[in-house]
């Protein structure tokens, strides 16, 4: 099951930018619509437009693929940083990867047209840049780092905490060099900071220029901005620190117990990460931790503690403004069965058939099959929620704008010279994807809500001939009066959405 049959307004927003930056080449680097968001991924975008034409499948085909390319780094960088022996590296790498690709977070991502897709690969690649850097200790390399790092904020206005989290790290690494010289390692940091600055500085560019409006959409989810949040009715520290506390934690218990569905992107059906993977995750923490299991383990803790800030202080979007750590509870969940198989090792274990013990160092094939099912249930679980459970659900459907898909469809199959009177309460005309999807159809809104005469009219313009009703939500209800006014109509009608309404019902009067 896919979304297919579906297409969210950002979408079409994103494919819409994509045909603007065939037209008129750069198109800078950002873009003030969908509330504003960074331009880089809109470019391959672009390309995918170029190439298939002004499609939901070619806007989708993009993130598909990023989504396909950031499980293959994810694998790469695993063989070389996991930690622990060659052999622990290659099997954290391929259960890692395994558990990314096949994350219900990470798929639904992967099947939607929204940019946030490249968040977690640019996350993956800043994160490799500072472990290289952090393992040869050139200052070659933390410039590396630092524009990995910087290029980004063009993918997701969020980046800002991954490079929060990264800079944290940098900063508890740089410390624990007491080795090093000081001056060598204080031109590590230079190195990376002035990366970072120099790579970002086109954005930083515009973000300071006041005419683009760049900060109004931090300052439109900031719960301490946004109206209605209920901060500015807290006074005292404590009921302010109790609030931001109840939030904090309110991050992880939806990402992996208690989800609520998003209705910007339809996540969270069911909780984007399963409970028994987030505590595998957990346990991989605690235990790479404590064994010393390199610097990924310490990247990842910074990241688990710093990243939820982002949707601690901002309202909604809580799973896509702390996406970028999905790739890590996959590797940390890893890890994990890697932590139960040494600790199984350490034991003697009573034979489960025979009386002798298995001796020390050996893992009976009892306790590798209840790993093997563990990782079973985790991914398959991961699949189950996706595609049975998520995708088909009528949340999702209600989302991505099943009827307006419809509708488009029905109008791309109109004569040229064809006049639609369109009666909608949610959509107007000038709703993207109608735009995107049917742009060249004439048409005019007639709802109550979205009129252009601003009044309802169900009465026929004798100058337009080809004159077609298409009736959308409770406005089908109108069918009645439209064939009691013109009783020679035909009448077609939509594919039923889940509770039986037609998606749509048109109405040609002649």
């Amino acid at each position: 099951m896919s979304l297919s049959t579906d297409s969210h307004g950002d979408e079409a927003i994103v494919g819409l930018e994509g045909e603007r930056i065939l037209r008129e080449g750069s198109i800078g680097v950002y873009s003030p619509r969908a509330l504003g968001q960074p331009t880089g991924p809109l470019y391959l975008t672009a390309l995918s437009v170029g190439l298939f034409g002004s499609t939901i499948w070619a806007v989708r085909a993009v993130s598909a693929l990023i989504g396909t390319i950031t499980v293959g780094v994810f694998y790469l960088m695993l063989r070389r940083h996991a930690g622990g022996t060659e052999s622990e590296k290659r099997v954290v790498a391929l259960l890692g990867a395994a558990f990314l690709a096949t994350s219900q977070w990470h798929l639904h991502y992967s099947r939607i047209g929204f940019p946030l897709i490249s968040w977690p690969l640019c996350a993956l690649l800043m994160i490799w840049g500072a472990l290289e850097a952090a393992k040869h200790k050139q200052a070659r390399w933390w410039c590396v780092a630092g524009v990995l790092t910087g290029l980004g904020i063009y993918s997701y206005n969020a980046h800002i905490m991954c490079m929060l989290a990264l800079g944290a790290w940098m900063l508890f690494f740089v410390a624990r060099e007491r080795e090093t010289p000081i001056a060598r390692r204080l031109g590590w940091l230079l190195a990376f900071i002035s990366s970072v600055i120099v790579t970002a500085m086109p954005m930083l560019l515009y973000a300071f220029n006041p005419s683009n409006g760049y900060f109004k959409h931090s300052q439109a989810v900031s719960i301490f901005t946004a109206p209605n949040s209920g901060w500015a009715e807290l006074h005292r520290f404590g009921s302010k620190f109790g609030y931001l506390s109840a939030r904090y934690i309110d991050v992880w218990n939806n990402l992996g117990f208690n989800s609520r569905i998003d209705s910007v992107d339809g996540i969270g059906v069911v909780p984007p990460v399963p409970a028994m993977m987030m505590l595998l995750a957990a346990l991989g923490l605690l235990w790479g931790w404590k064994s010393k299991r390199g610097n990924l383990i310490q990247i990842s803790l910074f990241f688990a503690i710093i990243m939820p800030i982002g949707p601690t202080i901002t309202i909604e979007g809580l799973n896509r403004r702390v996406f970028a750590i999905a790739p890590l509870l996959a590797f940390l969940a890893a890890v994990g069965i890697i932590a139960i198989y040494r600790w199984a090792q350490r034991r003697t274990w009573k034979g489960v058939f025979k009386r002798e013990k298995t001796p020390v160092g050996q893992v009976p094939s009892v306790v590798v099959g209840c790993l093997v099912l563990l990782f079973i249930g985790i991914t398959g679980q991961n699949l189950y929620n996706c595609f049975v459970i998520s995708l088909p659900s009528d949340s999702v459907k209600w989302t991505y704008g099943q009827e307006m898909v419809a509708v488009c469809r029905y109008l791309n199959t109109l004569p040229p010279d064809a006049h639609v009177y369109f009666y909608s309460r949610r959509w107007s005309k000038n709703y993207e994807t109608r735009v995107f999807l049917a742009r060249d159809v004439h048409i005019e809104d007639r709802s109550t809500q979205f009129g252009d005469s601003g009044d309802f009219s169900l009465e026929l313009d004798d100058a337009k001939q080809q004159v077609y009703f298409v009736l959308v939500n409770e406005y089908q209800l109108k069918l009645p009066e439209l064939e009691k006014l013109y009783p020679r109509s035909q009448i077609v009608k939509g594919l039923p959405t889940p509770v039986g309404n037609p998606t749509f019902i048109a109405v040609h009067p002649y």
